[in-house]
Formats: structure tokens, sequence, C-alpha cells
């Protein structure tokens, strides 16, 4: 089934509160939805940097991509999963124009939804949402009528730099529950740069910072070369590369498969490890890495979650699973550790790269290397 998604007007919401009294959106500002992680392994994504903001956005990699369908949005996603479940995730940006995040959804509400053919409101919250959990905004659930379908959207209206972004989740009613938990990790796996205006973002893609684009490659920044090996972690079906100058030593724990290490004053060290465990029954990463985090990482000092996405990596981007960097304290020494966590033939790995901030490896700044090394991960039959 395929149908046009309704989508708002940005630009003409500001004009419609001249001597407009307004109401606060949602009216029950005290629900929050927490939204649950639920990984989709049978949906393999890709990752789509949106032009002139500082949004990533994971889709599923099989979808169909429209970049600006019409005047008002900048980029559809649409297709099926499994069982024939249809979907489409819209994007549109609205200067604030010093409204409030309330105050406009309100506008939104009374210019746009309540007119929509056989609109009714079905749920609305404040979330926190995103790779790093710190995206807040306003989330509406609605159906309407559309061409004779039942049609349910869900918006979700939050800050971006001096704007707004609205995401809209589309999906026909009888299918939305069964759809509902992709759009999730839609919204889990959001990242949002630092940058707030298109100039600066600009300046991020054309800078040293590695890039993902929508065929899965890491793009850094020219001229880092160091020369890498192979590597095959025994037992397993993984292999991936590392410096040629690191040295391989005896990890020592029997969940500890591979140690790699530069050596080098505490502020210059780095190490490369290798982790695997079973895969607990019904248990998703996410949840896995949410228990290092309670038992592990949370009593480190100053210790920080930089950010966390579900990304396609490895040989081919044949490879899913979650990434995630961290930072903190250790002996005086303020560190970066960057992983990848992901499921193969019922086992859960983790590959980390632990490296000083402020230091570079052979030349290479440690993001760049870890992005390589996650690149180069190969699985055998």
């Amino acid at each position: 089934m395929v149908f046009k998604p309704i989508v708002m007007a940005p630009m003409v919401v500001p004009a419609l509160l001249a001597g407009a009294v307004i109401s606060v959106w949602p009216a029950n500002a005290q629900h929050s939805e927490q939204i649950a992680a639920t990984y989709l392994s049978n949906v393999p994504m890709a990752a789509y940097r949106l032009t002139g903001t500082t949004l990533t956005i994971n889709y599923p990699r099989n979808w169909k991509v429209d970049e600006k369908p019409d005047k008002d949005t900048l980029v559809k996603f649409s297709g099926t999963i499994s069982e024939g479940l249809f979907g489409a995730v819209t994007v549109a940006v609205s200067p604030q124009n010093q409204l409030s995040l309330a105050t406009f959804c309100k506008v939104l509400e009374e210019a746009h939804l309540s007119k929509l053919p056989g609109y009714r409101k079905l749920a609305e919250a404040n979330i926190n949402f995103g790779a790093d959990r710190k995206m807040v905004g306003l989330s509406r659930v609605i159906s309407l009528d559309m061409g004779g379908t039942r049609i349910t959207q869900r918006w979700i209206v939050f800050p971006l730099g001096s704007d707004f972004g609205c995401m809209t989740f589309i999906s026909p009613s009888e299918q939305y529950e069964k759809i509902a938990p992709l759009f999730n990790d839609m919204l889990l796996r959001l990242a949002s740069g630092s940058a707030s205006s298109k100039t600066a973002v600009r300046a991020a893609t054309a800078s040293s910072s590695p890039v993902r684009t929508t065929s899965g490659a890491e793009v850094g920044r020219s001229g880092d070369n160091p020369q890498y090996v192979n590597i095959k972690a025994n037992g397993t079906p993984l292999a991936f590369s590392y410096p040629q100058d690191w040295q391989v030593e005896e990890a020592g724990e029997s969940n500890h498969l591979l140690k790699i290490i530069k050596k080098g004053a505490p502020a210059n060290a780095s190490e490369l490890s290798l982790y695997c465990s079973d895969m607990p029954p019904n248990t998703s990463v996410e949840q896995l890495l949410n228990g290092l985090e309670e038992k592990i990482y949370n009593g480190k000092k100053n210790y920080r979650l930089v950010s966390r996405q579900a990304l396609a990596f490895g040989s081919g981007a044949g490879v899913e699973g979650v990434e995630q960097e961290i930072s903190f304290e250790h002996n005086g020494v303020p560190l970066a550790q960057r992983m990848v966590s992901f499921v193969v033939k019922d086992k859960f790995y983790l590959l980390t790269l632990i490296s000083s901030r402020a230091s570079d490896v052979n030349g290479v700044n440690s993001r760049i290397l870890f992005n390589h090394i996650k690149a180069s991960l190969s699985v055998s039959d």
C-alpha cells in the first residue's frame, strides 16, 4: 500500500500567531514516555546524514530515500519490513522564531493536525530519545482518514539548533502496533551533532572527523595511512586488522580473546581488545550495554556516555551492531573508549579501543583508527 504522507507546512506556523491566545501542548505535561529499546536484528539498517542539519538518521537499508519530495519535507524514507508491514518516515525543519516548543506544537495542532480528515488524538507525551538519550521533544500519536484508509501517524517535534525538527512516523492503523518497534529503534538511533548552524554542519562534513555515508563506508582525513596487519581470533569466525607496530599480548581471561597494545607513556598508550561471551536468551545488545554501564562504567571517575547508535559495519557493512563511545578518568589520565557490540552465531562480542583523549595513535586520531579497525572486521562461514 502506497500513500502520500500528510506533512506540515513549517514556514506558515509562525504567521498564525498574530493575536492568538495559545495554551501548551501536551496539555498534561507531567506525562513522560520511556521509549523501549528493541533493536531489531532482522532489519538491516543504513545511516543517512541530513544535509543542512546536525542529524544522522538510521533507516531500513532496503527502504526508498526521497530527498525533498515536496517543498516542506527534507527527506522521506518509505518501504516494507517483514510480513509486508509498510511504513514511512518524513523529516521537516522549521525556524523557532522565538517560540517555545510547547507553543509551536500547539500552533501545529490548531493550524494543521486538527484539520486533517477524521483526526483523532491517541496519545501525547514528553520524550527523551536519540543515541545518547539526551534529545528531548514532544510526541503525539494521531489517526486520520486518507483515501479510504485509516492511518496512524506519530509526530516528534524537538529543538534542533535554532530550528525545530519534526519527524513523522506513518503506517496504516491496522499495522501500526507491529511496526512501532521499528519506529522506536529509529528514534533511539537518531544522532545529533553539536553544530547549530548550516555553516557549522558544512564545516564538520569537510573536516577530519569521519562521516558515515548511506553505503556504510567510513571517510576519514586524508594522508593518514598507517600499515595494518590482519589477525584471526582463535575459536571464532572473526578477523580484523590492526596497526602492525602494535603488540599482541596474553589477555589472561577466558572471555578476553585478544589484547593488542601500543606501548608508551600512560598519556599515549592504547589498547585494542576483543571480548566474547554467550548471548543470554531474550536479551538485546542494548540491554547488555546498559548492564555494563550500571555495573562497571558508572563507577569510573568522571564517566560520561558520549554517544550510542546502531550501525552496520565490517567488510561490506555486513555486521549489525551497536557502537558506543564513553569517556572516564583512570589514575589521573582522561581516557576515551570506543566499542562496537554485536552478535554472531549466538555469541556476544565486544571490540573496544581505549586510548588517551589527547593522544594520536601512529599519527592517526583514535576515532579514525577505530573506524578503520571496525570497517575491516570480517566474519567467516
